[in-house]
């Protein structure tokens, strides 16, 4: 995990070096191989942007996992 966000952290640098050099939103995207709108967030946004973790999804058998270990006993 560690060095995914550490790759992150480079290209979000590059991209903010370039941007800072006056290159268009277009031109980050060309040369970095990022989407305009990550390049537009990214600079619009001012700091790294951390990824943010999501809570598990509900699984279809969770209303049903207690009956199911009930069964099983």
């Amino acid at each position: 995990k560690q060095h995914i966000r550490k790759k992150r952290h480079q290209r979000w640098t590059e991209v903010m070096a370039l941007h800072n050099k006056g290159c268009s939103f277009r031109e980050i995207s060309r040369i970095t191989g990022l989407s305009r709108v990550t390049v537009s967030r990214w600079v619009g946004s001012g700091t790294f942007p951390e990824m943010s973790t999501r809570p598990p999804k509900r699984g279809l058998l969770d209303p049903w996992r207690e009956w199911l270990k009930e069964q099983r006993e």
